[in-house]
């Protein structure tokens, strides 16, 4: 991945930049990403182009950036809240709705505006292959290694090679998310059969 279209580190906005990301989103919000210009962005903070080029390359980068803060900022919650799950099972399947949720939570015209952005830049936002996944979120991955060897270990979560269950997953979770933006069904229930297939153990499922 380029340094131009780099996601930035945590912590990494200072003035401007918090000024210029949240008018822009407020802005995409409201007129719809295609409407929004960077002179646009720029006129409501009263900066210049030449300002807004130097904490952001492109205009894809606001959106990129706000998902990542909405993904990020709350994992901590979600693993604490995982101590309340029965099993590793449940406990993996809040990982990833926290995800699902957070992509929801966008609206459709974001949303397709971020899948889009996502073909045009090698899968940047929504990684497909394993050595993307773990380069775009470790954190993210860390914690659900953790969560599906334990589950393994303990027989509540199928048997397999947990990096390639992954990349089924994240297939199939950027298919519903696609059908969602264009005008589909809402992804939760999709996804949440596609979770019970790849992750459910095969007892389980033949007892069902």
């Amino acid at each position: 991945m380029s340094d131009e279209m780099r996601f930035p580190a945590a912590g990494e906005q200072p003035g401007i930049e918090k000024q210029l990301l949240s008018s822009a989103i407020q802005m995409f919000k409201e007129l719809g990403y295609e409407n929004v210009t960077v002179q646009m962005v720029c006129d409501s903070c009263h900066v210049t182009k030449g300002s807004f080029y130097y904490h952001y390359r492109f205009k894809e980068s606001l959106l990129m950036e706000y998902y990542r803060i909405m993904c990020s900022g709350e994992l901590t919650q979600v693993v604490t809240a995982m101590l309340g799950d029965p099993s590793d099972f449940e406990r993996l399947w809040r990982l990833f709705n926290y995800y699902i949720e957070g992509s929801v939570k966008l609206g459709r015209d974001l949303l397709k505006s971020l899948l889009k952005i996502n073909l045009d830049h090698n899968s940047e936002i929504f990684p497909l292959k394993r050595d993307q996944i773990i380069t775009r979120d470790r954190e993210f991955v860390r914690i659900y290694l953790e969560i599906v060897r334990g589950g393994q270990e303990n027989g509540s979560i199928r048997q397999g090679d947990a990096a390639e269950m992954l990349e089924h997953y994240m297939i199939g979770m950027v298919g519903a998310l696609t059908g969602w933006s264009t005008g589909g069904d809402e992804p939760e229930k999709t996804l949440r059969w596609l979770f019970d297939t790849i992750y459910r153990p095969e007892k389980e499922k033949q007892d069902a």
